[in-house]
């Protein structure tokens, strides 16, 4: 699972957010930096992805990338 442009904007844009996901997740800065380039599969683990729902008060839906399987449907 990926995040979505719309998470990973929000995750770039506010550092509160990006550093409770960092805590949350147990890395430095250096670490956070390439999860976020590269659209790491990490910012979709339980306890990052928590954060980003109840900071964002958005959904799995709205931060996730829709999958191939889901968009066939």
């Amino acid at each position: 699972m990926k995040l979505n442009i719309t998470a990973l904007s929000i995750l770039r844009g506010n550092k509160d957010i990006w550093t409770e996901v960092m805590d949350a997740l147990g890395v430095k800065k250096d670490a956070m930096y390439k999860y976020v380039r590269e659209n790491s599969d990490e910012l979709t683990k339980a306890a990052a992805f928590q954060v980003l729902k109840r900071r964002t008060g958005l959904t799995d839906s709205e931060l996730l990338e829709e999958s191939e399987t889901a968009a066939k449907v």
